[in-house]
């Protein structure tokens, strides 16, 4: 299986961000799966300005370690 490449700061210091569907592509998830984590509150944070959604990198690795931490707390 292919790693995750989580998009990384730009040379002009801008913060990257994904669209959700990019979000959903890059983690193999359905969009109606994302949005029933986010309705439940385990997905990303998000960054709205008006109807438009973005998940920052940052973000996106926050989630990545908030879920490998809650798989990690369920294995035995």
């Amino acid at each position: 299986m292919k790693p995750i490449s989580i998009p990384q700061p730009h040379p002009t210091g801008r913060l990257p961000s994904s669209t959700i569907s990019e979000f959903c592509s890059r983690h193999r998830l359905g969009r109606t799966t994302y949005f029933k984590m986010r309705k439940a509150g385990m997905g990303p944070k998000e960054l709205r300005h008006g109807s438009v959604v973005r998940i920052t990198a940052d973000s996106e690795r926050e989630w990545l370690d908030r879920m490998q931490s809650a798989t990690s707390t369920h294995v035995r």
